[in-house]
């Protein structure tokens, strides 16, 4: 991956953030006492033709909701 790659993922990243909050996915609330709050883990793929050419990005922000 080089710096071109990790600046578009970045850029990604902050566009879906925008779109979470605009879509009021969740809410932001205090922990009570002893609480961990839930994780959470960023995917990337990148979607190849047969020649090997990318033709599509996908992200997504998944929730560890077993902790």
């Amino acid at each position: 991956m080089d710096l071109k790659d990790c600046i578009f993922w970045q850029k990604v990243m902050v566009e879906e953030m925008i779109t979470l909050d605009m879509n009021e996915v969740w809410d932001l609330v205090e922990l009570s006492y002893g609480m961990m709050p839930t994780g959470r883990k960023w995917f990337f793929k990148r979607m190849s033709n047969v020649e090997g050419i990318t033709e599509k990005y996908k992200k997504w922000l998944a929730a560890n909701d077993y902790s």
